[in-house]
């Protein structure tokens, strides 16, 4: 099959930079992160840009979600979409649950007019996509739409994606596109559920790990599942953030069987020194419960405003509210509630 095909993705396809989806990323990165959210709240938004994208390419995934949020802020096109939602693609195969529901944003916006293109059958299935994923229950779409547009070697994956969203869509509307769908290879047989999940926890895919961990928290015995157990455990040993943070959530609300809360504690770390926002906030929380140690006010606070720094929109609602019992706060809550909302928490919108 020629890789003329994936003609749209050469437009939406991530480049091949030193980031990986696992969060492994140069020393900088955070620091070129920083200097992003700085000029962007001196409303520099060029070399806001320009700062969130070099750590995005390192592997930041919250410099690629800000990233994507400025390119939706100025988009002016159809290609603005198509790149805000590469962008938000690599935020969320790493991990970042509302760069998921940005993906399906961005296509969102596509028009259904270009969908007649010759090379429409792409666009057709990145809209069923971006549809889906807007819908509830729709994470397999959020997940697949990022890996769709963020594809770099495994094409046939990619156009064995192409092929079940295009036809959704092509069975509902007859459009011109659709012609293309008989040209597609047909799926070769698919590898188990399990296997897939392994290789996708591997290199730091966060859906891969994320069905690894609902299995896990699920009625199955451990020992039904040591498999995924080792595959959660090997992932995080080679340094991908997300697995730890998976890790820990079994470790910390799994079967009991699997529980173990100083290890979950310790795990959750390693999730949060990779700079997965959602692990600084639940490692915040426990640390304020003393769950799986010593309880340390002060040291959860810090930890739950790495998260919202990190992109967090919960953690920034969880500062502006704290703040907000305390008279002799100095928080400027307006100020975090409106990035809480801008990350997605709707309670702290207006």
């Amino acid at each position: 099959m020629k890789l003329w095909r994936w003609s749209m993705l050469i437009l939406l396809a991530a480049p091949r930079g030193s980031g990986a989806l696992a969060g492994g990323m140069g020393d900088d990165a955070y620091s070129r992160y920083r200097d992003g959210a700085v000029a962007e709240a001196s409303n520099d938004v060029a070399a806001a840009q320009t700062a969130y994208l070099g750590a995005c390419e390192e592997g930041l995934a919250a410099a690629c979600m800000m990233a994507g949020l400025l390119r939706i802020d100025l988009a002016s096109s159809e290609k603005d979409y198509a790149k805000a939602a590469r962008l938000f693609g690599k935020a969320c195969l790493a991990g970042d649950d509302f760069a998921c529901e940005r993906v399906g944003y961005s296509l969102g916006r596509l028009s259904a007019e270009s969908l007649v293109e010759s090379n429409g059958l792409i666009k057709i299935a990145l809209f069923e996509m971006g549809e889906e994923c807007r819908k509830p229950g729709g994470e397999t779409a959020c997940f697949d739409a990022s890996a769709t547009v963020t594809i770099k070697d495994d094409a046939e994956e990619g156009l064995n994606t192409v092929r079940t969203y295009a036809q959704r869509a092509c069975d509902r509307e007859n459009s011109p596109g659709c012609m293309g769908l008989a040209a597609l290879p047909a799926s070769p047989t698919a590898s188990s559920v399990q296997e897939r999940d392994t290789g996708r926890c591997g290199i730091g895919r966060a859906d891969g790990c994320r069905s690894i961990t609902n299995r896990l928290m699920g009625p199955a015995s451990a020992s039904d599942l040591a498999a995924d157990l080792t595959t959660l455990k090997s992932a995080c040993a080679a340094g991908i953030a997300i697995a730890c943070t998976d890790y820990a959530l079994v470790l910390s609300q799994g079967p009991a069987n699997l529980r173990n809360d100083a290890l979950a504690r310790t795990t959750m770390r390693s999730g949060c020194d990779g700079h997965v926002a959602k692990a600084c906030f639940a490692l915040g929380v426990m640390i304020k419960k003393g769950q799986g140690g010593a309880a340390d006010e002060s040291a959860a606070l810090s930890l739950i405003e790495l998260a919202c720094d990190l992109g967090n929109g919960k953690a920034c609602g969880t500062i502006a509210a704290i703040g907000g019992q305390r008279a002799d706060d100095d928080t400027d809550i307006d100020r975090l509630n409106k990035r809480a909302c801008r990350l997605g928490e709707a309670e702290a919108c207006p």
